[in-house]
């Protein structure tokens, strides 16, 4: 696999894993024909991180790859370590619509709202970007990746 082609799979991560945790209990449910558990905290915080940030990322997402997909693989990497900064303006504008629809105000109504969420946003976005950064480094260290655009481009 190309080195640009698995930056551009997992900026996709942040709404396939959530999805991933939200469905595997009920897929493995149904393969073994088992009773469904209750709800983990996992799938719950899965379906609300999808429920409260999965458009507006979808947006981010669309805009951060219009704009760096024929830039050189740098733009990807350092994309990849700012996205939750570049994201949170994002968010906040995305949360703003779903609290004037569900609350009749605005999160500047409860500040303390805002800065929590900001953080969230944060420390999840960083997560993920953990995540995907060591999975590089491990499909670098075992060769799966493809380096040679590194020595074509000069990189």
């Amino acid at each position: 696999m190309r080195e640009k082609t698995y930056w551009r799979i997992v900026s996709i991560s942040p709404v396939l894993i959530p999805l991933v945790f939200l469905f595997a209990p009920m897929i493995w449910n149904n393969i073994f024909n088992a009773p469904s558990p209750p709800a983990s905290i996992l799938q719950i915080f899965s379906l609300g991180s999808l429920f409260i940030s999965g458009v507006p990322y979808i947006i981010f997402l669309a805009i951060t790859q219009l704009i760096i997909w024929s830039k050189p693989l740098r733009w990807d990497r350092i994309t990849s370590l700012i996205a939750p900064l570049l994201f949170l303006p994002t968010f906040l504008m995305g949360f703003q619509i779903y609290w004037s629809i569900t609350a009749n105000g605005s999160w500047l109504d409860s500040p303390r709202a805002l800065i929590a969420y900001s953080g969230l946003v944060l420390i999840v976005g960083y997560l993920f970007v953990g995540l995907v950064w060591g999975l590089w480094g491990i499909l670098r260290g075992i060769k799966f990746l493809k380096l040679d655009e590194i020595i074509q481009t000069g990189e």
